[in-house]
């Protein structure tokens, strides 16, 4: 939707998808406004962090060792970086965050109030209040608030086909910039290793078990559990001859 020619788009905001590109724009707008830098405290600063392009800190932001922000960004009070966390450009964090342990917050990111990113997470998106992502996560999409990001997920945002995803919703076939990503309700936990496919869509108050490939949409208040087949068999040195 076009306001007139001349004019950027408007995103009525009805699918998730649409919600993640007005974020990037937005986010992108927001931040290439800055025209200079805004609450830099020497003393919350390590002498080994890089601090690229204008940003603005709130109140009694901590930057770590070895932490690199590429560009323009926001971040809000009392949010610590630390352990070489990489914040590209454009950028906006929240409040009361906590993003450690090279961690990766990619171009055109909104991360919420209250998170937690931890070792060598990947991050493009939106991240709602209170969302966590403890470690080794690669996540494309949106996360809706205090979602649990477990340790191994992984969202695959390119198709074999390199198409954009289709959603089919309420029996008609919609497509976007964003529909590769995975979409998240409030207050779902997701499990060990899970696997998101492109698109997937998860609803709120959901629990996805360890190890879980997730290749359709899973309705609200679903519990999504892998059933393993396992033998057991004896096994020991004898078996190969490893006896002295």
């Amino acid at each position: 939707l076009f306001r007139s020619e001349e004019e950027e788009p408007v995103y009525d905001l009805k699918y998730p998808w649409e919600l993640l590109e007005a974020n990037v724009k937005q986010t992108t707008k927001s931040t290439e406004n800055i025209s200079e830098s805004n609450g830099l405290v020497p003393e919350n600063i390590h002498s080994t962090a890089s601090l690229g392009d204008k940003i603005i800190l709130g109140d009694n932001v901590q930057i770590g060792k070895n932490v690199m922000i590429k560009g323009k960004a926001i971040i809000g009070d009392n949010t610590i970086l630390s352990d070489g966390v990489i914040v590209e450009e454009n950028v906006q964090i929240g409040s009361n965050c906590h993003i450690s342990g090279y961690a990766k917050i990619s171009k055109g990111t909104t991360i919420g109030n209250h998170c937690k990113i931890g070792f060598t997470a990947e991050i493009f998106g939106v991240f709602f209040e209170g969302v966590s992502a403890v470690h080794q996560t690669q996540f494309y999409g949106i996360a809706g608030k205090s979602v649990d990001i477990a340790a191994g997920v992984n969202v695959g945002s390119l198709r074999f086909d390199d198409q954009a995803t289709t959603h089919k919703i309420n029996g008609k076939r919609m497509v976007g910039n964003y529909s590769n990503g995975a979409f998240i309700g409030d207050y779902t936990r997701l499990g060990i290793n899970n696997v998101l496919f492109p698109g997937v869509k998860i609803g709120s108050n959901c629990a996805i078990g360890p190890g879980a490939i997730i290749e359709r949409d899973v309705p609200n208040q679903t519990l999504v559990q892998v059933q393993q087949e396992k033998t057991y068999s004896e096994w020991g040195p004898n078996r190969y001859g490893w006896n002295d």
